[in-house]
């Protein structure tokens, strides 16, 4: 059962998506241990996609076997239905009830699952891949259509076959009419046919012509049929078209051209007057049917779409793409609103340093190489190049002091691990680099690229020093011996070459393989070659002789399937081989004997990448499921994965306990799956989140702790509207323990993401407490200028099990009246400390210019503007505090409140701190300001939006005390529901520079500030504005080593004006 949502959605940690009541009366969540579901969605492009009859869920399908359900609302994956062998090419929604989902699949099946649970109820099987699928209009049928040349219909309820229309060709899309008498084909014999489905007779044809149909539908009240082509014509890819046809006439009432290639989709609006295609050219386009004209065109990007749906409504279009996305878009408009999926990215390579402290993963899609800590599982930096986006070729120098970075277009990068600051860019290659090694002693890298050539450079001069030319193919693995002697290459010409390190010449060639071979490299010793190849073979040869001796390939009937090795890699010792693969197994065998030693099973993706850790006890898998993981080499037990989301400086890790820690955005994509039903991260959080254990997992150590879960089920909360007034409104909270003998212990209330304090709601008063049941009330007020509101409620009961989130939207009684705000400005910066070791420049002055930028909004922007401005010596722990009471004083419904902070962020036993003028790292709780009274002011703030400028991760002498910015920010994100600018992300420093006169991200806010964030040119400049400009100058100031972190907050008004022209 899904728990009904607001018509806004917010945040996946706020509305995490089903209805506790799913539990059941006397059901124990613990009875089922429970399972972490990441919202990752697809891994590989998106085929098929499908709306519920209601409108509320989605169906996508796609190349990665997978179907999954999804709350359209919340943009939330509900649901896996997993269990086809191959991809999923189709999908349907039962058409009364939404009760079962319909899929078919390359695998020559097609199933019927139950929407609730994801089970399957019924499976088809077919002579070939399954290209489409349909239900009758009553729901009592299924038809599919195959590769083979037939459409069979079948009986719902039993599965039985009803009717088989063959002798056709491919066929590609099938239709029912409304009326459910006729079924529509089409495929590669080039016609669009109907057929009689209680005779299996054809009873008319449409079009006949040189072009292979891909796609047909009927318009909803029966009068159209929609027929899109491709040329047929071996090597032509003409200009897709469309033809649309009346029903009754068997006429041609317009041919709809206009896209570049095929059209690959068709859907008609509920009321048949707009119809929808889509193509392989990244367009959408949608047609007005009664004139044939395009009335609104969708750039769907880089992406080609594959599929597309348009939602009971008719409000909204959902397109399927190969960036294995699902996106919504407003139909009236053609904006973008959402997207389902698309959260975590694969990892094709990877690095660990040679002390194994350190990790490094490529980077994909336009996404920085990320490192991380591997004694914390924690994403500690990224590393960006604007000119030139690094791609997942990798490595460490042997110090562990330089990473060595590919690019998509060349050039080769060379980073100092701690600043992220460039040493050299290598250029030489002329196209991508997906493959690089770095000598045993660090003086050199070998890179391998696209433009058929591998070469040789020295690192520390940064020249080119050889250039091995031979292969006709990209090469695409790359190694150099441990003496230093031999480079070793492998392309896609089939072919693995030696190559001569000192004069560039060809050795010799390796024969004993079918195909290319996706990884090589050498034993320890330098006496063999090893590669492993898309031939499903690991191949070891002699190096002298090139005689092969041995291949490591388990049989067919043992398990293994026919697919690439994607990586093969010698223990240190060279007594082991690791080799991983397509068939989603990584295998441990005995180099000498050929026998597999150990296997690692849990990877629901091909494994890319492979390595044995330093020490030999672990072994470390990538997967394209976007995981990366520890295993226990002695038990092949999973130790801990990390996960690596889409949007920077996102990260997961996560034990095979359920222990696990992550950044807070990261944490919103995650919930519990228990017995096939979701429930919120929140609920367990006291007991798993543990970022100690998953760090004691992370560096090989066993976990002793084993969780103890809550006997009962948690408590429920509702929310209902009781009275309104015309500046406020009054919302009953009724809140019920999950057991007999349970109390509710606790309510939350947040009003658009802020915890309702004292002087914001007239109390959170408990007006009935009647055994397991409570009833709260609380009256929100709406400040001059609001019209509307998201109130949400969470309560725990008295062993701290916490309920999910109800939520509300709730409506200004009366009419808002348009005003303008006061702003309030507290700016801290401190450059001069009492111990001048920490001292840093321009602090100071990045606190004295923002709040003269801002108080000259006084008039403009802000009705008034009042500032308060500590520095220096004036910046004491007292005086700040000061400061922010200050504000929870002056600050009405009505104003916006702007602080900035300025200097150190330090870490200490009891928590975050900000180092004040008079901070002593000795003394922290006694000098300094706890970031914990920071956001317990912030919160006090009666602000109707409160902005926080965190500036406090300035290069200093703190080392590893150091706070990130990410643990700054994040921390009153979630304490306090304030929106956060970071100067920077996890490691990185905040830099400062005397041609800025400022630190960078201060010099970005005053550069924006004063017009340069008016991205639209309205002659204002809005917080979302502000946001993307800041994030771009910086990164642009800094040459790519800082980057600001902005956490998301739902509800929090990004069109707030922060200054006009």
């Amino acid at each position: 059962m899904i728990r009904s949502q607001p018509e806004r959605s917010a945040p996946l940690g706020l509305l995490l998506l089903l209805s506790l009541l799913a539990a059941g009366p006397g059901r124990t969540l613990a009875q089922d241990r429970p399972q972490l579901f990441l919202q990752t969605g697809h891994l590989d492009e998106v085929t098929a996609v499908a709306f519920s009859p209601d409108g509320k869920l989605a169906v996508t399908a796609g190349n990665d076997n997978v179907a999954r359900l999804w709350e359209i609302a919340t943009r939330t994956e509900v649901r896996r239905f997993e269990g086809h062998a191959a991809p999923v090419k189709a999908v349907a929604f039962s058409p009364r009830d939404g009760r079962y989902v319909l899929t078919g699949s390359a695998d020559r099946t097609a199933r019927l699952w139950e929407a609730a649970t994801g089970k399957t109820v019924l499976t088809f099987t077919l002579a070939d891949e399954v290209n489409d699928v349909a239900f009758s209009p009553d729901g009592l049928q299924v038809a599919t259509a195959d590769q083979d040349g037939a459409a069979v219909l079948w009986e719902t309820a039993s599965g039985r076959e009803i009717r088989r229309i063959a002798g056709l060709i491919a066929v590609a899309s099938i239709d029912f009419s409304p009326s459910g008498r006729l079924l529509a084909t089409g495929g590669t014999d080039k016609r669009v046919r109907l057929w009689d489905t209680a005779t299996g007779q054809e009873v008319r044809q449409y079009y006949q012509g040189p072009d292979w149909i891909t796609a047909v539908a009927f318009s909803p009240d029966g009068r159209y049929l929609f027929a899109g082509a491709q040329d047929g014509t071996e090597g032509k890819n003409l200009p897709g078209n469309g033809r649309l046809y009346d029903v009754q006439s068997r006429q041609e009432i317009a041919r709809l051209p206009g896209h570049d290639v095929h059209v690959t989709a068709v859907a008609f609006s509920p009321d048949s007057r707009l119809l929808a295609t889509s193509s392989v050219d990244n367009e959408v386009r949608l047609w007005d049917v009664p004139t044939g004209k395009v009335v609104r065109t969708i750039d769907a990007g880089i992406t080609n779409v594959h599929a597309l749906a348009i939602s009971p409504d008719g409000r909204l279009l959902l397109t399927g793409s190969d960036d294995k996305l699902g996106r919504l878009w407003e139909v009236a408009s053609g904006k973008l609103v959402g997207q389902l999926g698309g959260r975590c990215l694969p990892v094709r390579q990877f690095a660990l340093s040679a002390d194994g402290r350190r990790l490094l993963t490529g980077a994909r899609e336009h996404t920085p190489a990320a490192l991380w800590d591997t004694a914390s599982g924690r994403q500690l930096a990224s590393f960006y190049d604007d000119n030139d986006w690094p791609s997942d070729a990798v490595a460490f120098t042997p110090d562990g002091r330089r990473v060595v970075l590919g690019t998509w277009n060349g050039p080769i990068l060379v980073r100092d691990v701690e600043t992220g600051k460039e040493i050299h860019r290598l250029r030489g290659h002329s196209e991508g680099v997906f493959a690089l090694a770095v000598s045993a002693d660090g003086t050199r890298v070998a890179t391998a690229s696209d433009d058929q050539t591998v070469r040789l450079w020295d690192i520390a001069a940064g020249n080119e020093l050889r250039c091995f030319q031979g292969h006709t193919d990209n090469v695409i693995a790359v190694a150099i011996s441990p003496d230093g002697r031999y480079v070793l290459s492998s392309s896609s010409d089939n072919t693995v070459r030696l190559w001569d390190a000192g004069s560039g010449n060809e050795i010799r060639q390796y024969a004993g393989h079918s195909l290319w071979a996706a990884s090589v490299s050498f034993s320890p010793d330098g006496r063999y070659v090893l590669a492993g190849a898309c031939d499903n073979t690991a191949v070891l040869w002699d190096l002298a002789t090139a005689r092969p001796i041995r291949s490591y390939r388990e049989k067919p009937e043992e398990g293994y399937s026919t697919d690439t090795v994607q990586s093969a890699v010698f223990s240190a010792d060279g007594r082991r081989i690791l080799t991983a693969g397509e068939d989603k197994t990584v295998r441990l065998w005995d180099a000498a004997s050929g026998q597999v030693i150990q296997r690692f099973v849990g990877h629901s993706a091909a494994v890319h990448a492979a390595c044995f850790s330093p020490d030999g006890r672990q072994v470390v898998t990538g997967s394209e499921d976007g995981t990366l993981r520890y295993w226990d080499i002695a038990m092949g037990r999973e130790q801990v994965r990390l996960i690596k989301f889409i949007d920077d400086m996102q990260w997961m890790a996560v034990t095979p306990q359920g222990y696990y820690d992550g950044s807070l955005e990261a944490c919103r994509l995650v919930c519990w799956r228990i017995s096939g039903d979701l429930f919120p991260l929140e609920l367990y959080e006291k007991t798993f989140h543990r970022p100690d254990l998953v760090g004691r997992a992370a560096r090989g150590l066993p976990i002793d702790d084993q969780p103890v879960l809550p006997q009962r089920t948690p408590p429920e909360v509702g929310l209902k509207i009781e009275a309104a007034s015309d500046n406020s409104v009054t919302v009953s909270i009724t809140a019920t323990a999950g057991d007999p003998s349970g109390r509710i212990a606790m309510v939350r209330v947040t009003v658009d993401g802020r915890e309702i304090a004292p002087q914001q709601a007239k109390s959170i008063v408990r007006e009935r407490l009647t055994g397991r049941s409570a009833i709260f009330r609380a009256t929100v007020d709406f400040p001059p200028g609001k019209e509307k509101a998201l109130v949400s409620a969470v309560v725990s009961d008295d062993l701290g099990l916490r309920s999910a989130p109800a939520c509300l939207q709730v409506q200004r009684p009366g009419t808002a009246e348009d005003v303008k705000h006061a702003l309030y400005v507290l700016a801290v910066g401190v450059s001069r400390y009492r111990f001048g070791e920490y001292n840093l420049q321009y602090c100071h002055a990045d606190a004295q210019a923002l709040a003269g930028a801002l108080a000259g909004q006084k008039g403009g922007a802000f009705t008034d503007v009042r500032t308060r401005v500590l520095t220096d010596a004036d910046a004491t722990a007292p005086s700040v505090r000061d400061g922010l009471a200050w504000l929870g004083k002056s600050c009405t419904p009505a104003d916006v409140a702007i602080v900035l902070f300025s200097g150190h962020g330090i870490r200490g036993r009891r928590g975050l701190y900000y180092f004040t003028h008079e901070g002593d790292l000795d003394a922290l709780q006694e000098t300094c300001l706890s970031w914990a009274d920071v956001a317990g002011a912030m919160k006090s703030i009666r602000a109707r939006q409160v902005l926080f400028l965190s500036d406090c991760c300035h290069a200093g002498a703190f080392g590893e005390r150091a706070a990130s910015q990410d643990e700054l920010a994040d921390s009153l994100v979630k304490d306090a529901g304030v929106m956060v600018f970071a100067s920077s992300r996890g490691n990185e420093k905040s830099l400062e520079d005397p041609d800025w006169r400022h630190g960078a991200f201060t010099r970005a806010l005053l550069d924006g500030l004063d017009g340069q964030a008016d991205l639209i040119a309205d002659g204002r400049i809005t917080v979302s504005e502000l946001q993307t400009f800041v994030a771009d100058r910086v990164k642009r100031l800094t040459a790519g080593r800082q980057h600001p972190h902005i956490p998301r907050l739902e509800n929090f008004d990004p069109e707030l004006i922060l200054a006009n022209r």
